[in-house]
């Protein structure tokens, strides 16, 4: 992405005694790309199945359904748009926060570069008198953190900055909010859905999914506990305020009623109403006549 290679976190101090910055180094245990894709299979999925189901050509000879994808396009960019807000806000604060992630030391076994700090075990070390010991030191193949060639290792470190909020918390609850609103508005009211707790389960399951994504960045120790809160803060607020007033999910699908599917065309129903007096006007003459 544009941000990761030209713009830098902002980058802070640390205290020498600070526990909460030398957790070890863990892998991830959901890595970032799959959340990102399932972030976007599913909602394409889910919003592309409703439109397939409600929209029926007006011709049994018609045998074209692909309408539906048209009248998807939509809510999916909409659906985009509340993913980049919800980037965006997560983004601006990773990059001026600059709050040290808990395996922070164990990446950057900073090199304390002015002199006066050295003995003194309690004090603050400002940004600018320690050096994460990859800038001045070859890489060795000691440790778990170690297997990485000088670029690797300068973008993890750069990463250990990023701590707040969570990128894949925002991200998740972005998704399971999206998801948990659209099914209240497309399914719940389906005649095969409403009298039962099918919709419920699977928006509690999509709630869980979520915060067991925040709950696995902890353990992991990519971030610190306020740091999921956040994010997942971020991610539901903007695809509520995305969902209800910008791609308004909640209001009646008026192309479902107002545009049907004749051999494969999306044509407004007020046309085919229109044409159809034409016609009957017409035959009303000529039997006059």
């Amino acid at each position: 992405m544009v941000h990761d290679q030209y713009i830098e976190p902002f980058k802070t101090g640390y205290f020498k005694k600070d526990q909460s910055v030398a957790y070890p180094y863990k892998p991830s245990t959901i890595p970032s790309m799959v959340v990102h894709v399932i972030g976007l299979v599913i909602p394409f999925s889910l919003i592309l199945f409703h439109h397939f189901l409600t929209t029926k050509p007006i011709l049994k000879s018609s045998k074209s359904r692909f309408g539906f994808l048209i009248k998807a396009l939509p809510t999916i960019v909409g659906y985009l748009f509340g993913v980049a807000i919800s980037q965006l806000l997560t983004d601006i604060c990773k990059y001026n926060v600059g709050r040290l992630r808990p395996h922070f030391l164990d990446l950057c076994r900073p090199e304390i570069t002015n002199l006066s700090l050295v003995n003194n075990e309690t004090e603050y070390v400002p940004a600018d008198d320690y050096n994460c010991y990859n800038s001045s030191f070859s890489v060795k193949n000691d440790c778990a953190t170690c297997g990485w060639d000088e670029e690797q290792r300068a973008h993890r470190i750069r990463e250990a900055y990023l701590s707040f909020p969570s990128g894949h918390t925002s991200y998740s609850f972005q998704t399971a909010v999206f998801l948990i609103l659209y099914l209240q508005a497309k399914f719940s009211n389906h005649h095969l859905m409403k009298n039962t707790l099918m919709i419920p389960m699977v928006q509690l399951l999509i709630l869980v999914s979520a915060i067991y994504t925040g709950i696995t960045r902890i353990q992991d120790y990519k971030h610190h506990p306020t740091d999921v809160i956040a994010g997942a803060l971020i991610g539901a607020i903007a695809q509520i305020v995305n969902a209800l007033w910008i791609t308004k999910i909640f209001e009646d699908d008026k192309d479902n009623n107002d545009n049907v599917e004749v051999e494969g065309e999306v044509v407004s129903m007020k046309t085919i109403k229109k044409d159809v007096i034409q016609k009957d006007m017409s035959t009303n003459e000529s039997t006059l006549a």
